[in-house]
């Protein structure tokens, strides 16, 4: 038993079979709770904050969505925004404009993680960074 939950840690925490944060993936809606949608990429779960989606989604809608983040100390698990315009931007689909250090625009709240925030720039051709907490 001991053994089995150690090699489960050891995958767990050396998992590199994922796809990184700013890729593009398919996911199925599994669930939907009142502020979030639970998702599946493959075999992974995801979550996706309602704000980083457009329109009311159900049970077995499939979408395109964006990494954001990943966690793979949760036993893995995405952080994903379904936003049409990131997932064009993400695509190429998108007008790039330039961006320089000390630029203000306004940016879009995505998620909130422990010691970032995840957001969206919209007058940038919806790109996506993480702000640190201060």
């Amino acid at each position: 038993k001991l053994l089995e939950g150690y090699f489960k840690e050891v995958s767990t925490l050396g998992d590199t079979d994922h796809q990184p944060a700013g890729s593009i993936v398919e996911c199925d809606v599994v669930s939907v709770p009142e502020k979030l949608y639970i998702v599946k990429v493959g075999v992974t779960s995801g979550v996706v904050d309602r704000n980083c989606a457009e329109g009311d989604l159900k049970v077995g809608d499939s979408r395109k969505g964006v990494v954001l983040d990943y966690n793979a100390a949760s036993g893995g698990m995405y952080y994903l925004s379904l936003e049409p315009a990131l997932v064009g931007s993400v695509e190429g689909r998108g007008k790039r404009r330039k961006l320089t250090e000390g630029t203000e625009m306004t940016a879009l709240l995505c998620w909130s993680l422990r010691i970032t925030f995840v957001v969206v720039l919209p007058e940038a051709a919806y790109r996506f960074g993480y702000v640190h907490r201060r």
